[in-house]
């Protein structure tokens, strides 16, 4: 996704593109897995050198409650965020390398409802992220 494609998924969700939540996204869309806000930060000050951490935590706050970003939790078990590319979506984790990828298609109805019905629980949102071996590094323990 381009810079010019967030802008505008910015301000359909009525959110400004400021220049520091614009160096977050470009932070982001370079990025092939989770980045953390420390890396956020990091990165993000290639676009925005004043960048602050506190502003990088409110900037991922806003736009995972806008839904333009979504949590994992990276390789080491420290959580990150990536860009969201739809309005319903679950990421794949590369155990060796981080990378992530999303995926759409969703089919626990069945397994919510027997949730539901074994807990009591009114099931109002589900977190699906799964880990596996991308096809690079499947590659690579190949070649070695």
């Amino acid at each position: 996704m381009d810079i010019q494609q967030l802008k505008a998924r910015l301000r359909m969700r009525g959110i400004r593109p400021t220049r520091q939540r614009m160096a977050v996204l470009t932070a982001l869309s370079r990025a092939s897995g989770a980045l953390t806000p420390g890396q956020i930060l990091q990165e993000a000050r290639r676009e925005y050198s004043d960048l602050a951490l506190a502003t990088v935590y409110r900037t991922v706050d806003l736009l995972e409650r806008t839904g333009g970003l979504r949590r994992i939790h990276g390789v080491d078990g420290c959580e990150g965020v990536v860009l969201a590319t739809a309005a319903h979506g679950h990421h794949v984790r590369c155990s060796r390398c981080g990378r992530v990828a999303e995926f759409r298609s969703c089919d626990l109805e069945g397994t919510m409802e027997a949730a539901a019905r074994e807990t009591g629980f009114v099931i109002d949102h589900h977190y699906l992220e799964l880990t596996g071996v991308c096809s690079g590094c499947r590659r690579e323990g190949q070649s070695t």
